[in-house]
């Protein structure tokens, strides 16, 4: 990214949502067995490892990652929903109520909503929302937007 002066600086996060906060400009992953070496002559990528066949881990769809952010090349947001329908097809459900726990559940929420006869969907609160009559909290800020 270019920083105000002109200067190049190079930024590396685990998650691409992260790029948009600080208007950075997403370039790729780093792969499996690949270094990136940043030096005053600009950034080099090497390969220390051999090419292996990639095994990624579930969770970082399911759990982890947020919901704005591209894991293994494709959208959280996007895998949530795919993995909310081919639940609600292998195990469909006869719901009054659906309630994602955690709030990653929210997308997967939805097909399963729908293929079920619920008519009510709950949402998880927390305790600050409970109490945000009290004292205003700091607001966190999302993808792309400012504090």
């Amino acid at each position: 990214m270019e920083l105000s002066g002109g200067s190049i600086s190079h930024v590396f996060a685990s998650e691409t949502c992260a790029f948009g906060l600080i208007n950075a400009v997403y370039l790729g992953d780093v792969e499996p067995g690949e270094m990136v070496i940043v030096s005053k002559d600009g950034m080099t990528r090497e390969r220390y490892a051999p090419v292996r066949e990639h095994s990624h881990c579930v969770f970082e769809h399911v759990y982890f990652a947020r919901p704005d952010s591209f894991v293994f090349g494709r959208a959280v947001q996007e895998s949530r929903e795919l993995l909310g329908r081919r639940l609600s097809i292998e195990h469909p459900v006869d719901a009054d109520i659906v309630v994602p726990v955690p709030d990653s559940g929210v997308a997967l929420r939805g097909p399963v909503f729908r293929s079920s006869r619920a008519d009510v969907v709950i949402r998880r609160t927390s305790l600050a929302q409970l109490v945000s009559s009290r004292a205003p909290a700091p607001r966190r800020s999302e993808s792309g937007s400012s504090g």
